[in-house]
């Protein structure tokens, strides 16, 4: 029986995720943030590809990530940084389920953990974007409908325009 792999909130997590479905969720990810490239087998699943979906979501570049990776060791380091900044930054919860060292063995149901979670994230910053747009409209609509504009509602517009407050921790 093939798994039919679903790309919305209501997703419920295979118990054995398959090479497909992690290539299938990966390359989803990629199309989303418009990445020219495709992954073609499971092995292809790297820390680099971690470190570009974290920094492609949150326009903020990782610290300490080792850019050219050459060993194990720098993999696994660099997917433990994704998953540790994504605990404690993002979603302010333990991720003990995943380690890099899983990741770069080659462990599927790690490996589709971390997709699951950039999925959700996207999903997530996608859908607050969409609802600020649609809350400028609607200021903007009640700035051209009404007489004076205050500068409160300026400052609206503005606001909704940002990504919200909470999603990366302020750190200092």
């Amino acid at each position: 029986m093939q798994h039919q792999l679903k790309m919305d909130a209501n997703f419920d997590l295979p118990e054995r995720p398959t090479s497909d479905d992690a290539i299938n969720l990966a390359n989803h990810l990629l199309k989303q943030f418009r990445i020219p490239t495709k992954i073609t087998k499971a092995e292809d699943i790297s820390s680099s590809l971690f470190v570009v979906l974290y920094e492609c979501l949150f326009s903020d570049r990782l610290p300490d990530v080792i850019r050219h990776p050459v060993s194990k060791d720098d993999e696994i380091h660099n997917c433990q940084i994704v998953i540790d900044v994504l605990s404690s930054d993002v979603i302010h919860d333990s991720l003990s389920h995943i380690r890099g060292v899983d990741i770069v063995a080659g462990d599927l149901t790690a490996i589709f953990n971390l997709l699951d979670i950039f999925s959700h994230l996207l999903e997530y910053v996608l859908n607050k974007i969409e609802s600020d747009h649609e809350d400028t409209k609607s200021v903007r609509s009640l700035e051209t409908n009404s007489q004076a504009s205050t500068p409160s509602r300026r400052a609206a517009s503005v606001s909704c325009r940002k990504l919200p407050q909470g999603i990366i921790a302020q750190s200092g």
